[in-house]
């Protein structure tokens, strides 16, 4: 969990590597493939070590590193200065590995720049390694990336750089399964070098190497088998991948239908929850079983994702069993409605709907933070329908200002001083995590967006232990609220306490992270997304008499 420790995982595997004597390129490697990694990351305790001089040491030992980066195509960089600027840092570390190479160690790095085979705007956003020492094999799966603003500890000190994290070590049969994806992939670069008017001209581009010819690109595929690990887990690795012959979309199909057999709880952790199907689960299995828990923990954030999240929580929150009051803002000003007012209460799910009719062509277009304006009105179609005194009412989920009840996603917060809103810092939620009942702890660098569970190249680990994921979610609840131990069952309860203590000021609740009930402001213009539903652009919350005064107006 968080970037020290992920970080000092591959550190420490890559010394072990180091120090092992002998050139077997089949039993002794190091094979990584991560969206970016940054020629400048240091990694380790303290970020002591920079991975360039891992790398040196492991290919001075004699053993060869092999890298698969993600390397936006000419399109996209031509469309995209973050993609321009992103396929600069993976030019640097081809730099960087070829002047490792220039000093004729017995062992070599090797660079591959992967063009990804998905549409243009989607990349491959896989996060992994492979370590093999004397044959001897782990697999790292993780959801971040190498660079330095990854890195955190479980503390979380607030430092401008706040980061929390999630990755899943693998020994056993199931390495085998992540290790293949990787020599698929590699296998990619040794179809340009066999096709000799491509290798001429792509190669270079596409490959930091030393030599040429076959050699420059050969592979070694390990031939031991490993043995199964003494804790007898079930793994399933799953995908998502791009194709011109249709989509792999494992990852969602294994998430939707662990989530359909949950009994007691599904917990989700990310940046966003924006997927239609990941969503629609979740209120049907809890239309089945109206005390399952559903515990989601994300980010404060701006803009379409943040949009995007705010609905799946309203689809949920307006089916739950403690739903109370919804206030929304209709042509007569503003009003509130109690449900047990009401009758004939129902609501409407278009963006489901919608991805069937359309195949969601524009959906990807969500993940940009930077749009603004969405020209379909698909989206606006979600409603809630029921009748009131008689008269039928059918309120958009867009004119929704809040809904009471007992259902929010939550976001940690932490405050150095209550009156100075620049001491206000809640860390970025880049984990890609679920755990279910107990049972199973769902691990990888998907997020649980469209974008991630059909476009982008992804990879996640289920992994069926009873005790592995019940020690991961007491580890990740108790590291978010140190005044008390958070549970499933009273992380609602303790979230509101806090919010309490906020907004009463108490002394006691300053710098710690506090889980908080999350909503988002509303403020700005009709269609402009990016600022009607982000935190950043709002100057003014909704009353929320019955927590009493808001201290923060991007807190909500």
């Amino acid at each position: 969990m968080d970037g020290a420790n992920i970080m000092g995982l591959i550190r420490d595997q890559m010394l072990e590597i180091a120090k092992t004597d002998g050139i077997n390129p089949s039993q002794t490697y190091v094979r990584m493939a991560f969206w970016k990694i940054a020629p400048d990351v240091k990694i380790g305790a303290n970020q002591r070590e920079p991975l360039i001089r891992l790398i040196k040491k492991v290919v001075q030992a004699g053993h060869n590193v092999d890298i698969i980066v993600w390397y936006p195509n000419l399109k996209t960089r031509l469309a995209s200065v973050e993609a321009a600027d992103h396929a600069k840092v993976h030019d640097d570390l081809a730099t960087e590995c070829q002047r490792i190479n220039s000093f004729r160690h017995r062992g070599i790095v090797r660079l591959y720049r992967e063009r990804y085979e998905g549409g243009v705007g989607a990349s491959n956003h896989q996060k992994m390694c492979i370590f093999s020492n004397n044959g001897s094999r782990i697999a790292v799966v993780a959801g971040l990336n190498l660079e330095n603003e990854y890195y955190d500890t479980i503390e979380h000190p607030s430092n401008g750089n706040v980061w929390h994290d999630t990755a899943v070590s693998i020994r056993g049969p199931s390495v085998t399964i992540v290790e293949d994806e990787w020599l698929r992939r590699w296998k990619r670069v040794q179809a340009i070098q066999s096709h000799w008017i491509l290798a001429f001209k792509k190669l270079k581009n596409h490959l930091t190497t030393r030599g040429s010819g076959k050699n420059s690109v050969a592979i070694a595929k390990n031939p031991n088998e490993p043995a199964k690990y003494s804790q007898n887990t079930l793994v399933q690795i799953a995908l998502t991948r791009s194709r011109k012959r249709g989509n792999i979309n494992d990852i969602k199909k294994q998430l939707v239908y662990r989530i359909g057999k949950a009994n007691r709880y599904v917990y989700l952790e990310n940046s966003q929850l924006s997927d239609p199907e990941i969503v629609r689960a979740l209120y049907k299995r809890l239309a089945q079983l109206p005390h399952l828990k559903i515990i989601v923990i994300t980010n404060i954030g701006e803009g379409p994702l943040s949009y995007m999240t705010r609905r799946a929580w309203q689809q949920i929150a307006l089916r739950h069993r403690d739903l109370e009051t919804v206030y929304c803002q209709t042509k007569k000003g503003k009003v509130k409605f109690k449900k047990t007012d009401t009758r004939g209460w129902s609501v409407k799910d278009t963006a489901h709907q919608w991805l069937f009719e359309t195949g969601a062509k524009r959906l990807i277009q969500m993940s940009d933070s930077k749009l603004g304006r969405i020209s379909d009105p698909w989206l606006e179609k979600d409603k809630v329908k029921f009748r009131h005194n008689n008269v039928g009412q059918s309120i958009r989920l867009s004119q929704i200002d809040r809904i009471k009840g007992k259902f929010y996603f939550y976001t940690p917060l932490w405050i150095g001083n209550y009156d100075n809103y620049d001491t206000y810092d809640s860390p970025a939620i880049h984990s890609k995590l679920a755990i279910i009942d107990d049972k199973f702890l769902i691990v990888g660098s998907a997020n649980w967006s469209y974008r991630s569970m059909h476009y982008d190249g992804e990879m996640t680990a289920f992994c069926g232990n009873q005790a592995l994921a019940k020690n991961s979610l007491e580890k990740l609840l108790k590291h978010y609220n140190p005044n008390r131990t958070v549970t499933i069952d009273n992380i609602f309860e303790i979230a509101e306490n806090n919010l309490w203590a906020i907004n009463n000021k108490k002394k006691n609740f300053l710098k710690k992270w506090l889980l908080i009930p999350l909503e988002f402001c509303k403020g700005g213009g009709k269609d402009d997304y990016d600022s009607e539903y982000g935190f950043g652009e709002s100057k003014k919350a909704p009353d929320r008499s019955e927590f009493g005064e808001m201290p923060h107006p991007h807190m909500l």
